[in-house]
C-alpha cells in the first residue's frame, strides 16, 4: 500500500536557512532539489524527474547539472550496480497536475495521462 500525503505542503524552513546562511549564486554555489525519484526494489529499476508546473521551465544550471553530471554518472553505474537505469527526466504540467485540463510534457515532448503512467511504472 502506498503511503499518504501526510501534510499536504512542505516545509520552507530549510529552503529559508539556506538562503540566509550559504553562499549565493555571484560565487557559483547554487542549490536545488530534485523533485522525484522512482525505484522499483523488485526490479531494480530506477528513474528520477524534475516535476514543472505552470509551464515553468528548469533552470540551466540544474539542467546542465542532471544531464552533464548526475545522468552520466548513474548511467556508468548502473551495470556495476545491477540496476536498469531509465535517465533523468523533466515533466511539465501547462497546469497544476495530471488530470487538469491543461497539457503535460515528458522532456518537451506532449503526452497522455496514460503514457505518463506507462512511463513512471517501473
Amino acid at each position: 500500500m502506498t503511503r499518504p500525503e501526510m501534510t499536504g505542503k512542505r516545509s520552507l524552513e530549510f529552503s529559508g536557512w539556506i538562503r540566509r546562511r550559504l553562499a549565493d549564486s555571484s560565487t557559483g554555489f547554487c542549490v536545488g532539489n530534485l523533485d522525484w525519484i522512482f525505484w522499483n526494489y523488485k526490479t531494480r529499476r530506477l528513474l528520477i524527474a524534475e516535476e514543472k508546473t505552470h509551464s515553468a521551465v528548469c533552470k540551466p544550471w540544474f539542467s546542465r547539472l542532471m544531464r552533464d553530471v548526475i545522468d552520466p554518472a548513474l548511467r556508468a553505474h548502473a551495470e556495476a550496480g545491477n540496476y536498469t537505469y531509465l535517465g533523468f527526466h523533466i515533466i511539465t504540467f501547462e497546469l497544476a497536475a495530471p488530470g487538469d485540463e491543461g497539457e503535460m510534457f515528458w522532456d518537451g515532448a506532449p503526452i497522455t495521462e496514460e503514457e505518463l503512467v506507462k512511463n513512471l511504472t517501473l
